[in-house]
């Protein structure tokens, strides 16, 4: 008995977790490992799954597992169903039945009761029944109970009262020894949900805990029930037999079924809710990842004004701008209930844009969680460009307000879905939709309207002018004071125009905290100056002068602290305060003096500040930072060597400029835009500075022509870029010298400028001109204007591969601006224009000689050399004017000719959209093409070149869309292959053939099922797809995509109807492609669903892949066809000709016939050298003296290609060391002609007969024969 309890108390113990505590751990520092229970802790994670995971193995016995987690506990989850369900059960119980099961056996007293009733019942064979029906049910409860006491740890009352209940049943029970069994099987029927229960249980979500609570409650119920059964309401034993089972036994079971009822209800419950939850979320997961590419869409294509306003507002200091929020005016405005603009102006530099920032962060606070109401804002900046375009302006503004919604409307979506361009829905129209349908109100913060170019601030006053017809909608506005601004908004009708203007009183506190937070800072050393101050009284001295001389404008504090931080250099107090005394009035007397503070510096420091000064102004565009160091630089030495060019140093070049100039968004630009126009206009001859390279333009032209010309001349001899290797090296040599692309672009118009106006031109620049356009390197210069950084390598490097080869200097002159300059032009292209005149300023978009030429009579559709039209060159370089002069004189829309085609297709190509529709408008055809052009159609190089815009143009013109468009096929075909979902939607809902099949690569179908891309090949099964048409399960096959999406794709195909064993023309069936791929995997799957294993071509396709491969393969039944017969020799010789040894050697294992191989096979691998292979095969029976080659038998062919260690091992195996071909020939012969001399020593050893003396008189007289002849 002793030894049977022992056995029970191991059981126990190996099956359950043990609540008695463990022994402490040895002491550790902070970052410990704690001891945690295994059993709990794991929380699963969506989706449900009704399965738990698996439990931890243990580890070296251990009744808990070590875990580190950063030294802090590792805390179990705790059951809140679990622990709902017990107070709720606790209420239920009445006072004894609580203190019952708070007495309620132990579970070593229950073990030792059933070793004694075992002892007594040991001649029964019945009861070792019991005894393991006790050992379950207190395995299950101590489960159960290890979830109980996470639920209600803080309450070890509560906890005695339910483990008690359980144990009290059981120990009453096994008195009535009739009834245990029974009772025994409910506990145990009961046990079977308690791990589904124990992961809904831990659920975060209150419908699940809601649930599962009800279920744990009718557990408990249980207990509750069966412990009334046994006791009386006293607490005593029940009565007789007869008695216990009418009156309580026989209704208890009846509870007890409906008990279990209630319990699977509640399953059914909780399953059904947690299956609601999952595709709520699965449903809320994906509208989360439709918004999340919607808005990675939008934002890739308008402006970015969230960097726009970070960088403003983190200029703003703490507690300023905010008097502008707590004004009357702006709480009126905010407070209207009708739509509003508020306009603030006010004087430059006064602090306009931190202001509007900080009205953004106001709104964006306040409405943070509001849904019902927008925030958006627009930043207009003179330097940036891409501010021109009113789409792009609104598709930033749109971008804040669709990250508000909580999913994008599905009439927005579909825009991106069917592979529109942002700019497509960013129009006016579409903004005040979206506004309207989702928002009750929007608020747009637009700041320097002023900033935006006057031709294009009239559309965007006209959009401001249709938001605010939505109702409630609010619009501040800040610019400076412009009569232009003022007389649009006065003309705004049934809207109210509150204006504000910022005045020095209104801001007075805030430059006050602005100055006195800078110089506190600035004493510390902050943002890389110092203000050296020896009296610290000198700092409210300075906060004093400057919040008191500020005029209403920040820049101009800005400007006095950054040249007080270079006065302090010095290190003398004094200096300051006479700075002090003598501060500038207003940003022009500021400007003045840094001009001084420039021309007062030394020679070379001046030296660079002006030429730095003289690019930012009169550059064609803004300058990188490489790019202005190396003009500056060369500048300063136009004839220094460019290959050893010591750049000036970039801090000491924005030094020496004395903040005038600044470095924002990886471009050199002015510190405002203000200087500009103080720089281009203030008189500086009457102060005697020395600043005419800066102001007057053809002076500072000169110089930058100097400078253009200086670069050209040494331009890299780089070819006729014919390759991709001369391309490259174009590209490093770009990089190295980055002025050289600015140069090639700009050096004509720099040329222009400077002789405009009737200037002399100096011999100087006439010899740089002469350097230039006589230089044979011209052609480089001219194809470098097909250059744009970031370089599209191969599209541009196509482009310069097919442009002009030839330019003689009168070409040159046509080709560039250098037409207009009348002394170049009678000094290079006097006399008759060249013959493709009209293409070369057409390339060049000279408008005005292109009107001069063809009013001369200049056939306008004449083709050039090359073959094109001029009408193509504009419309590839995207000159929308010369485009628009040349049809409107009569050009031809529709030649064949260029690079791309056709100027259709090379409009197309390179994404000029609105001069494709206007060829369109004007009668392009979608196919004219010439036979060299990459593309079929138009159409065709829109879906390659990703122009979708384009394509959806061109679509919209009702053109042929199933015309062949390619290689692919049909434009269908094409867009598959590109994987563009949106286009594919497009063409198929325009009418495109989804069956088409006029490609190399089949119908749209087989080519996505290759592509392994199983929405696509949904979207096309959806739409009609005929899954019998085109190999298209072969294709998913032998894809070479992932495993997984292959393995998708092959099922969703077989799921849709696709034949197993279908094949078309002489194509391998399914299982042989995959097979042929190594996919064991897809294999397995086609063999699943009667993928025929006796088909011929299955074991030789998977030759060349895996043993693996083919051991299933052999395992599965392949070896032999349909007609009984073999095939394994057609795989042995695949395996033999791929060198696949292992292959080979299990075919030869599973009775593959080795003489069924060719009578070539050792010639093959004994010139390759596979000696492994040779010597498996002669091991296997193949005949080493075998003579069915064309090179001769085995030895010869190793002795012919000197294969030493392969001919001794023939020679070991029987080769004939002399025999002889037809010829006599023999191997020895091989190899001494060949001077294989180790070759020919091991023949003679192995006892070929020696005929090197025959041999040398041999080919000696044949030697001398030859030359006798």
């Amino acid at each position: 008995m002793e030894k049977r309890q022992k056995k029970h108390r191991r059981f126990l113990c190996c099956c359950s977790t043990s609540r008695d505590p463990s022994p402490s751990p040895p002491a550790r520092p902070s970052g410990s490992t704690t001891v945690v229970d295994p059993a709990v802790g794991k929380t699963p994670s969506l989706p449900i799954s009704p399965n738990p995971p698996p439990p931890d193995p243990p580890l070296n016995g251990a009744k808990g597992v070590l875990v580190v987690v950063d030294g802090q506990k590792n805390t179990p989850k705790p059951n809140p169903a679990l622990k709902l369900a017990i107070e709720n059960h606790i209420k239920g119980l009445s006072p004894s039945e609580q203190e019952a099961f708070r007495k309620g056996a132990s579970k070593d007293d229950l073990l030792a009761r059933a070793a004694d009733l075992d002892a007594q019942h040991k001649e029964s064979s019945s009861f070792r029944h019991h005894t393991e029906k006790i050992t379950r049910v207190l395995k299950f409860f101590d489960q159960f109970m290890a979830g109980v006491t996470i639920a209600i740890q803080a309450n070890p009352d509560i906890s005695s009262i339910v483990v008690g209940g359980v144990r009290l049943v059981l120990d009453i029970a096994m008195r009535f020894s009739e009834y245990f069994d029974r009772l025994t099987d409910m506990i145990s029927r009961l046990t079977d949900y308690l791990q589904a229960l124990e992961i809904r249980g831990r659920s975060e979500d209150v419908r699940i805990i809601n649930a599962t609570a009800a279920t744990y409650g009718e557990l408990l119920k249980f207990c509750q029930k069966a412990n009334s059964v046994f006791l009386s309401d006293a607490g005593g034993r029940k009565s007789t037999i007869n008695i216990f089972f009418n009156q309580l036994w026989q209704p208890f079971q009846a509870v007890f079924g409906e008990i279990d009822s209630n319990i699977q209800h509640h399953l059914k419950v909780v399953e059904i809710t947690a299956n609601a939850i999952q595709l709520d979320w699965l449903q809320n997961r994906e509208k989360s990842e439709d918004k999340s590419n919607f808005l990675a869409w939008l934002s890739g294509a308008g402006v970015d004004f969230d960097k726009r306003h970070h960088d403003i507002f983190s200029k703003k200091h703490p507690g300023t701008a905010d008097w502008f929020l707590n004004g009357k005016q702006f709480k009126s405005w905010v407070d209207s209930p009708k739509s509003s603009l508020l306009w603030c102006y006010g004087k430059v530099g006064a602090g306009k844009s931190v202001l509007a920032s900080n009205v953004v962060e106001h709104f964006f606070g306040k409405h943070l969680f509001d849904e019902t109401v927008g925030v958006s804002y627009i930043y207009y900046h003179y330097g940036d460009a891409s501010l021109q375009d009113l789409s792009l302006v609104v598709a930033g503004t749109l971008l804040p307000i669709c990250r508000k919604l909580d999913e994008i409307p599905d009439w927005l979506n579909k825009y991106k879905n069917d592979g529109f361009s942002p700019s497509s829905v960013c129009r006016t129209e579409m903004f005040c939709k979206v506004i309207a349908q989702k928002l009750d109100q929007i608020i747009l913060i637009v700041d320097a309207l002023d900033e935006c170019p006057k031709k294009e601030r009239c559309q965007f006053i006209r959009f401001l002018d249709a938001v605010l017809k939505i109702p409630k909608t609010k619009i501040l506005v800040t610019s400076r004071k412009e009569d232009n601004i003022l007389h649009s908004f006065n003309d705004f009708n049934n809207v109210e125009v509150t204006k504000i203007e910022i005045q020095a009183d209104d801001i007075r506190g805030d430059v006050k905290t602005f100055v006195a937070e800078n110089v506190r800072l600035l004493r510390k050393g902050s943002y890389g100056k110092k203000l050296h101050i020896g009296d610290d009284s000198l700092e409210g001295v300075i906060i004093h002068s400057l919040t008191n001389k500020f005029d209403g404008m920040f820049l101009w504090v800005y400007l006095q602290l950054e040249h007080l931080c270079r006065v302090s250099e010095a290190r003398q107090d004094w200096r300051i305060r006479e700075e002090l005394d003598r501060l500038p009035s207003g940003l022009d007397e500021t400007y003045m003096r840094i001009v001084h503070d420039i021309c007062s510096q030394l020679e070379y420091e001046k030296h660079i500040a002006l030429n730095a000064l003289m690019w930012v102004l009169h550059a064609k565009r803004p300058l990188s930072k490489k790019e202005l160091r190396y003009a500056v630089t060369l500048s300063s030495d136009p004839d220094t060597d460019q290959e050893n060019l010591n750049l000036v140093d970039f801090d000491f070049l924005l030094g020496s400029c004395k903040n005038l100039v600044v470095y924002e968004g990886g471009f050199i630009q002015l510190v405002h835009y203000s200087a500009k126009k103080f720089m281009t206009c203030t008189n500086f001859g009457g102060m005697k500075l020395q600043l005419s390279a800066i102001q007057a333009a053809h002076i500072a032209n000169e110089r930058l022509v100097s400078s253009c010309l200086s670069c050209l001349r040494h331009l890299l001899r780089v070819g006729l870029l014919t390759s991709r290797k001369e391309y490259k090296e174009l590209l490093e040599f770009l990089d190295d010298h980055p002025c050289v692309l600015y140069a090639a672009w700009y050096f004509d118009a720099h040329i222009y400028d400077y002789l405009h106006g009737n200037a002399s031109i100096t011999e100087r620049c006439l010899d740089g001109i002469k350097a230039v356009i006589e230089n044979s390197e011209i052609l480089t210069v001219l194809r470098l204007r097909l250059v744009q950084p970031p370089y599209p390598s191969l599209q541009t490097w196509r482009a310069i591969k097919v442009s002009v080869k030839r330019m003689d200097p009168k070409k040159v002159i046509y080709s560039t601006s250098l037409i207009q300059v009348q002394h170049i032009r009678e000094k290079y292209a006097s006399g008759e224009p060249p013959a493709d005149a009209l293409h070369l300023v057409a390339a060049n978009g000279d408008q005005d000689t292109a009107i001069r030429l063809i009013g001369d009579g200049y056939d306008i559709n004449k083709l050039n050399e090359d073959g094109a039209c001029a009408l193509y060159y504009p419309c590839e370089s995207g000159h929308l004017p010369m485009v628009s002069l040349l049809i409107e004189r009569g050009a031809n829309v529709n030649v064949a000719c260029g690079f791309y085609g056709s100027p259709l297709q090379a409009a197309s190509a390179r994404g000029h959209e609105a001069i494709v529709r206007m060829l369109l408008d004007n009668g392009a055809c979608n196919d004219i093409r010439s036979k060299t052009g990459p593309y079929h159609t138009a159409l065709d190089a829109s879906i390659q070149q990703q122009n979708r815009k384009i394509a959806h143009l061109l679509i919209d013109h009702e053109i042929d869309i199933n015309a062949r468009c390619g290689r692919h096929g049909t434009a269908l075909q094409v867009a598959v292959a590109e994987a563009d979902h949106g286009l594919v939607n497009l063409l198929l809902g325009k009418g495109a053939d989804v069956n088409a099949n006029v490609g190399m690569f089949g119908t749209p179908l087989k080519i996505a099922s290759a592509r392994a891309d199983k929405e696509m090949v949904k979207l096309l099964l959806d739409k009609g797809a005929n899954i019998s048409q085109g190999n298209a399960l072969q294709a998913a096959a032998g894809s070479s995509g992932g495993t997984a999406e292959v393995m998708e794709v092959v099922k969703l195909l077989i799921e849709k109807g696709a034949e197993v064993n279908a094949r078309e023309g002489k194509s391998d069936p399914a299982l042989a492609v995959a097979a042929s791929n190594g996919r064991i995997s897809i294999v397995g799957l086609l063999l699943d669903k009667g993928a025929d294993i006796h088909q011929e071509e299955v074991l030789k396709c998977a030759a060349n892949t895996s043993r693996a491969m083919i051991e299933l393969l052999l395992e599965k039944g392949a070896g032999v066809n349909a007609k009984g017969e073999s095939t394994l020799e057609e795989a042995l010789s695949t395996a033999v000709f791929y060198h696949n040894t292992n292959i080979v050697k299990l075919l030869l294992d599973k009775g593959a016939d080795i003489h069924a191989l060719s009578d070539s096979v050792l010639e093959r691998l004994i010139s390759a050298g596979n000696r492994a292979l040779v010597e498996l095969l002669v091991n296997r029976g193949a005949n080493v003296n075998e003579h069915g080659g064309i090179l001769g038998p085995p030895l010869f062919v190793a002795s012919m290609f000197d294969r030493y260690d392969i001919a001794e091992f023939l020679l070991d195996n029987g080769a004939d060391v002399n025999y002889q071909k037809d010829g006599g020939e023999s191997a020895l012969e091989e190899a001494f002609i060949r001077g294989h001399h180790l070759m020919v020593g091991l023949l003679l050893k192995k006892g070929a007969l020696d005929i090197r003396g025959r041999l040398v008189r041999k080919y000696l007289y044949q030697d001398r024969s030859m030359y006798s002849r």
